[in-house]
């Protein structure tokens, strides 16, 4: 996958794709929650697997890509990146309708290992876009990271 283009300063507007049932507030805690898990260290050294005290809840081998593809999903999502998550593709903000089915497309195909050329993407940054995407939509009530306070079973 390429380099991620730069964050805008400031979003465009506090607009959000119609599709999207959280609210600002919701994703700008969800992003600051996957920044957290990338950021954490267990004994000097980045988190290779689950901890039981860490707050991904969704099945990932490699927690550090899955909380990377959750951050890049909302930040996409917050207009604080140029280009889809997965396709690199510039995109609008907010991201049209067709735009989230071409990233989910693409997505869905590297999770299911359908494209050799798309392995660079990890089915685990893949994964977490899927499961924030559907957190976003509505269409899942379990957030891709538990909320605050709370352990997921």
């Amino acid at each position: 996958m390429s380099a991620v283009p730069p964050l805008p300063e400031e979003p465009p507007a506090r607009a959000l794709p119609a599709a999207v049932k959280r609210s600002w507030e919701e994703i700008e805690l969800l992003l600051e929650q996957a920044q957290a898990e990338i950021d954490f260290r267990w004994n000097g050294e980045r988190w290779k697997e689950h901890h039981p005290d860490r707050l991904l809840t969704m099945w990932c081998s490699r927690p550090t890509e899955a909380a990377e593809g959750i951050k890049q999903t909302c930040l996409w999502m917050l207009g604080r990146r140029g280009s889809g998550p997965l396709t690199d593709g510039p995109c609008t903000f907010p991201p049209t309708k067709q735009e989230i089915a071409d990233e989910h497309y693409r997505a869905r195909d590297v999770v299911e290992q359908l494209i050799p050329e798309w392995r660079e993407i990890g089915p685990d940054y893949a994964a977490a876009f899927i499961q924030t995407l559907r957190w976003l939509r509505g269409s899942d009530d379990e957030r891709p990271i538990a909320e605050p306070g709370s352990r997921s079973s």
